[in-house]
């Protein structure tokens, strides 16, 4: 340590003052940084803290196609349509 007959104190209360600046501004950004979530930044929805978890009650049914349920597929075309036919099971 300096003698404290040598230590300028004024100059030492200037460099503490602006590093007290420096650290206020970074604290500010980083609770700034702390309160964004998927509304106000980039982030995606899952990345939001604090999030609220669905309250789904449950159907009591499986997931995906219920028996029953009429199925989506696509129509066959009258062959004279067809101009191609690819055999898939060789």
């Amino acid at each position: 340590m300096e003698d404290e007959s040598q230590i300028n104190w004024k100059e030492r209360y200037f460099e503490l003052l602006k590093r007290v600046e420096i650290l206020e501004a970074e604290n500010k950004w980083l609770r700034e940084q702390l309160n964004n979530n998927s509304n106000d930044s980039s982030k995606p929805p899952s990345q939001d803290p604090y999030r609220q978890k669905r309250n789904s009650i449950p159907s009591g049914r499986k997931q995906g196609g219920q028996p029953g349920h009429p199925g989506h597929s696509r129509a066959f075309v009258p062959p004279d349509q067809v101009t191609k036919m690819i055999d898939l099971f060789h």
